[in-house]
């Protein structure tokens, strides 16, 4: 068994658990509060820049062309959804770059960040991919689920 799919298997009930946060079930049934929406966009906009940062400084030091073609690939899917751009999911929200870059980063987005960046420093490549994978992996089996149980994308 791969130690991705261990580390799976092991950690299935936090993973049920975050499937089944308010948050992501208020996503889900649409009852979600456009502030708490606009909150989490503001924490993932902090979180994105880090996780590039991350992405950068592996890319700089990696000798491994696989683990360079998927980063390559990676940050052009994620800047593809124009997290910083002024014309993006920011301004259909009436979101400032101001309110968006003073606002309170909490310590959870704080902690994550940190942690990304002391696996790359501390330990190196292979672990700073490590703490990169949870998030986007849970985000992909979120959305998957979402969209086996509905049609969200005729939105019905």
């Amino acid at each position: 068994m791969k130690f991705s799919q261990l580390a799976h298997e092991k950690s299935a009930s936090l993973w049920l658990s975050s499937k089944n946060h308010p948050f992501i079930k208020g996503i889900e049934d649409g009852t979600l509060p456009l502030s708490a929406f606009k909150a989490y966009l503001i924490q993932d906009n902090y979180y994105v820049k880090n996780y590039l940062a991350i992405y950068d400084k592996i890319l700089a030091t990696s000798q491994d062309s696989q683990v360079i073609d998927a980063l390559k690939s990676g940050i052009q899917a994620i800047t593809a959804y124009d997290v910083d751009q002024p014309n993006g999911i920011y301004q259909g929200l009436n979101m400032t770059n101001d309110e968006i870059q003073q606002a309170e980063i909490l310590p959870t987005t704080y902690h994550y960040t940190c942690h990304m960046h002391h696996a790359f420093d501390s330990y190196g490549e292979v672990h700073a991919l490590a703490a990169l994978l949870p998030c986007p992996w849970l985000y992909l089996e979120i959305f998957q689920e979402m969209l086996a149980r509905k049609d969200y994308l005729k939105g019905t």
